[in-house]
């Protein structure tokens, strides 16, 4: 017998509970906080980003741990020995846009000092799991970061929302009502002035003075209140992480596989370098009497093999830590391995100096430049981590990760204070006053370089009267950094000391 048909209830819908979050006094203290940040954040990185912001940047990093100390405390800095340092390499790096002025490392400058930031603010809060020795900790701390922006968004309404009645009926009106006429103000004024002569001629420094910069802080404004959900939503999460912790004896397996596998592709990367060491030998070391014998210019002979011995050294190194990591150390296998690892170390080594001697031919031949100078540079880091992958090799336990970002960080931090601009036009300029005949390209670094090359320029300005259009150069380089020194955001100690002709 068939069952008489009930009636369909839908099921009820319960709206998802709204999340509520802890808000105090410093909470709500933090909102004008990170909307001056903001603010600050759009005048340089918008309005600012293409006129060269140098002290700017420096003011918004110091601007950035302000907020930080205050709020979530200076004891996440000071709570591991890696914090420490990672705050140092990212004060440093900010301290170089207010000192320095050549453009190509702030360009880069601007990628590192975020990246410095994230791993340091991150290093000593409870949200992190992976300790600074492994490589998964750099991707591990920009989740966070990202999930820092985005996730706690609310709390920033919630914290404007926690205000007292008073405050939030009158304090809240008064700097709506005030901004609102402001903005009136800037429309009206204008159009007035177009209706009225005289009173065009009575307000029309206003007019312009208006017409000039108040749609500019009006964008400012609108942009940092724009940020302040996010930028509080960032600091909320930097004072109140989510701990993450591991399972309780659970530790996770790491991939392995047969020593055979690693061995054949270090042995036949071994007897391929031996091979072509062999080959090439007279080629890689030879002097001038090969490159005249060959019909080889010292710029064709440099640049033959130089990018492609780096890449190979770069390559090598990469293939010897993923066999290490593969293989395990115990056993015959493990122990040929690593034999067969440290003859790839010594062969890349080969490679690395040929490298070297080449690049070295071409700055005797040519001169230096900014470009030759970075090559020196990442070749000297290369040559430190075939040291570390040495070590590696031989030592269990090695940290090889530990070693590559203290010398990456270390390396780079040395690069921007070693003044590369001033490096390069004083060795070009000693060069050519002590061998009269050698020819230095004058237009490359006055024109390419940075203004800390000027003091090298003036140099060679007095000692070679028939460089004509040195003299010219240098005034134009010095009115541009006058202009710089000028604006506070574009300001550097580079720029004030071009400008004032020291």
């Amino acid at each position: 017998m068939d069952e008489p048909l009930r009636p369909h209830t839908p099921p009820i819908r319960t709206a998802a509970p709204k999340r509520v979050y802890e808000i105090d006094g410093r909470d709500r203290l933090l909102l004008p906080m990170v909307l001056a940040l903001g603010i600050l954040c759009a005048d340089l990185l918008v309005f600012s980003l293409w006129n060269t912001p140098a002290l700017g940047i420096t003011l918004l990093a110091a601007a950035w741990y302000a907020v930080y100390f205050w709020y979530a405390g200076a004891k996440q800095v000071f709570a591991t020995r890696a914090g420490l340092l990672l705050f140092c390499a990212a004060a440093l790096t900010a301290l170089t846009f207010s000192l320095f002025s050549n453009p190509w490392l702030r360009a880069w400058n601007l990628l590192a000092l975020p990246l410095l930031i994230i791993l340091q603010v991150w290093e000593g809060s409870a949200a992190t799991r992976a300790p600074c020795t492994v490589p998964a900790m750099a991707a591990e701390r920009i989740v966070l970061a990202f999930g820092g922006l985005f996730g706690s968004a609310a709390a920033a309404g919630q914290a404007a929302a926690s205000l007292k009645i008073r405050c939030r009926k009158r304090g809240l009106w008064i700097l709506a009502g005030t901004f609102t006429a402001s903005v009136l103000i800037a429309i009206l004024l204008p159009l007035l002035s177009s209706a009225d002569a005289f009173f065009q001629y009575v307000t029309s420094g206003a007019s312009a003075w208006l017409a000039l910069h108040v749609p500019g802080w009006v964008l400012r404004i609108v942009l940092g209140l724009c940020a302040v959900p996010f930028l509080f939503s960032l600091f909320y999460t930097l004072r109140r992480p989510r701990p993450r912790t591991v399972q309780d004896g659970h530790t996770p397996r790491g991939l392995t596989v047969d020593p055979i596998a690693p061995m054949i592709v270090l042995a036949a990367l071994s007897l391929f370098y031996l091979f072509f060491l062999a080959v090439q030998f007279t080629a890689l070391f030879g002097g001038e009497r090969y490159l005249a014998d060959a019909g080889i210019s010292y710029a064709e002979y440099a640049r033959s093999g130089f990018f492609q011995m780096v890449f190979a050294a770069v390559l090598n190194l990469s293939i010897l830590l993923l066999c290490l990591w593969l293989c395990p150390a115990q056993g015959w296998g493990g122990r040929l391995v690593r034999i067969l690892a440290s003859l790839l170390v010594g062969l890349s080594a080969v490679l690395l100096v040929s490298a070297v001697w080449r690049m070295t031919l071409y700055v005797l031949a040519y001169g230096l430049s900014f470009k030759r100078l970075l090559t020196y540079w990442g070749m000297a880091v290369l040559a430190v981590l075939f040291a570390a992958a040495l070590l590696a090799v031989w030592r269990t336990g090695f940290s090889f990760f530990r070693v590559l970002l203290a010398v990456v960080i270390v390396g780079w931090i040395a690069l921007n204070f070693m003044n590369p601009d001033f490096t390069v036009a004083q060795y070009n300029v000693s060069l050519s006053l002590r061998s009269p005949l050698t020819q230095v390209d004058v237009d490359y670094m006055a024109r390419q370089l940075s203004y800390d090359a000027l003091p090298a320029l003036e140099q060679l300005a007095d000692a070679r009267p028939e460089h004509s259009g040195c003299r010219r150069i240098i005034a134009a380089r010095r009115a541009q950094a006058r202009a710089d020194a000028e604006r506070w955001e574009s300001w550097s100690l580079s720029a004030q000391l071009a400008a004032l002709n020291w």
